[in-house]
């Protein structure tokens, strides 16, 4: 566990994570005495795509961030501070995603987006 502290742990994942890891997890974890395993909303935040994605890492199309949803993100986007990615290459752009690009790129300095005339564009997978 990254976090804990009584009634609550919180566990990190990463980008090898998969969806039967979190299973896998959540089993053991709902078969502990006297813990009681919920349900988090980031889970659902976005879907990575799992299909071959190699070639849109060779043809990705700039897009405008109001255009991006339901794109294939082709780079990672990094608030800095701290540094650390919130959405990774092979995301598939869901409404939140697109209205939290905007508000961490109007509050930070941001890897991964494309700032011009005063727009804002991502690149993502040509569809």
């Amino acid at each position: 566990p990254e976090f804990e502290e009584p009634g609550k742990i919180l566990f990190m994942t990463g980008i090898g994570t998969e969806g039967d890891d979190l299973k896998k997890l959540k089993k053991v974890l709902s078969q502990t005495p006297g813990l009681a395993v919920g349900e988090s909303p980031a889970f659902k935040l976005s879907t990575f795509e799992r299909a071959d994605l190699s070639y849109c890492f060779k043809s990705g199309v700039l897009t405008d961030l109001n255009d991006a949803e339901g794109r294939i993100l082709t780079e990672f986007i990094v608030p800095y501070p701290p540094g650390i990615p919130v959405l990774i290459p092979g995301t598939r752009l869901t409404d939140g995603d697109v209205k939290h690009i905007r508000e961490l790129a109007n509050t930070r300095t941001l890897n991964g987006i494309v700032r011009e005339g005063g727009r804002i564009y991502l690149e993502t997978c040509q569809n």
